[in-house]
């Protein structure tokens, strides 16, 4: 995956990523992922959708700000916020595919 990354189209930048143990996102690897932020939150809720699960859907997906109701919702309802079916185990799922709700959360990308 490393190797693809280095390969890609414009990744000058993350040509020496973790060579050494430095996964630094700073200068200009950063600069290379300005302004890609709602990219990258598409494509992680797209991801949503090839769940190996099959019932998952991004479309789904809520992103709206929770308070104390939350106390209220069973752990699958809660993660099921993602877009992934309620049956949808969470420890089986790319790891990759929740990442859009922190991005969104931290007010990066939409």
């Amino acid at each position: 995956m490393v190797e693809k990354l280095r390969q890609a189209r414009d990744a000058d930048a993350f040509r020496e990523y973790d060579r050494k143990g430095d996964k630094s996102i700073r200068g200009a690897r950063r600069e290379a992922l300005r302004d890609r932020e709602s990219r990258a939150v598409a494509h992680a809720r797209s991801l949503v959708a090839s769940c190996a699960h099959g019932a998952c859907e991004p479309g789904r997906a809520e992103t709206t700000p929770v308070g104390e109701e939350v106390e209220m919702v069973s752990f699958q309802e809660w993660a099921a916020r993602s877009g992934h079916a309620v049956e949808c185990q969470v420890l089986r799922r790319d790891p990759s595919t929740d990442v859009w709700r922190l991005l969104v959360s931290l007010g990066i990308g939409s």
